[in-house]
């Protein structure tokens, strides 16, 4: 997975409005992360790094996020 395109189709949508942080971190729990939502913001700014697993929720989270 291409963590550096992950970070930044998060932050493009925080951006332009398309989802919050919240948004984010709901449906990546719901979908058995284990991060937590402090965690997924230091990840989308390039502070911290997430497990393997997490970085994959997180993928399949954003892909669903853009597509509603």
């Amino acid at each position: 997975m291409d963590t550096n395109g992950l970070r930044r189709v998060a932050r493009t949508g925080l951006k332009d409005g398309d989802f919050t942080l919240w948004d984010i971190w709901i449906r990546f729990s719901s979908y058995g992360g284990d991060a937590d939502v402090l965690d997924i913001e230091a990840f989308i700014h390039a502070l911290h790094s997430l497990s393997e697993s997490d970085v994959l929720v997180l993928g399949l989270t954003l892909e669903e996020l853009r597509n509603r």
